[in-house]
């Protein structure tokens, strides 16, 4: 048998040849999550709002929410709670992602954000660094009401 086919044989596996191409797949998942984290501005916040506990409240799992436009397609977890709104990514991608509660006080605006049929709420955090979250509209009646923002801004 030749040495190049016995390399590709389905009868022994290469294992260094999949172990290689795991690292190369979990670094470079691991980068991106990185960057992504820097992007978007899910870093800046978990910093300065990092959740120790997912408190009381209302909490929808598995949806979509967008961060300065980084997409994170149904693997969060969103919690409306007294003290704030929780924010945790699916643990699988929690890298460079850890979970927040940001205070309502640091919301500054919410309001609908429409697209062709669709609809989202668009929630703005933060005075100096502004990141604007894009949630479910479901969330919307319960964040306004925690928050105080009323319909005006619509």
């Amino acid at each position: 048998m030749a040495p190049f086919t016995r390399l590709w044989s389905i009868k022994e596996p290469n294992h260094m040849l999949f172990a290689f191409i795991l690292i190369v797949f979990i670094t470079v998942g691991s980068g991106l999550l990185f960057a992504f984290a820097l992007i978007g501005g899910w870093g800046s916040l978990a910093k300065r709002y990092p959740a120790d506990h997912a408190p009381p409240g209302a909490y929808y799992r598995f949806r979509s929410a967008s961060f300065s436009g980084i997409g994170y397609n149904n693997m969060l977890t969103v919690g409306i709670c007294d003290e704030g709104l929780y924010l945790a990514v699916f643990f699988l991608f929690r890298v460079a992602h850890p979970p927040m509660l940001l205070p309502w006080s640091e919301v500054i605006d919410v309001h609908e954000n429409r697209f062709w049929s669709l609809s989202a709420c668009n929630v703005t955090i933060g005075e100096r660094e502004q990141v604007i979250v894009t949630l479910p509209m479901e969330a919307m009646p319960l964040i306004r009401e925690k928050t105080g923002l009323s319909e005006v801004f619509d």
